[in-house]
């Protein structure tokens, strides 16, 4: 991945944008970061939970365990 691609995603992680299309290879979750500081910038697990790609993962394996 190009370095202006990097350093692009990580000002809009930090501005709550989403991340420019196609660079990913891995599924991306709708994850709003908080930041605390000028330095210390943080996961929202609220909105990790909300996410409905965890709700998804969370229900399969509730039912692979029930089974």
């Amino acid at each position: 991945m190009k370095w202006s691609l990097i350093m692009g995603n990580i000002f809009r992680m930090i501005f709550g944008l989403p991340k420019a299309k196609g660079e990913s290879k891995t599924q991306s979750y709708n994850i709003r970061p908080k930041m605390k500081n000028l330095d210390l910038v943080v996961m929202d697990y609220n909105s990790f939970r909300k996410s409905r790609k965890v709700r998804a993962q969370v229900s399969a394996a509730k039912d692979s365990v029930r089974a």
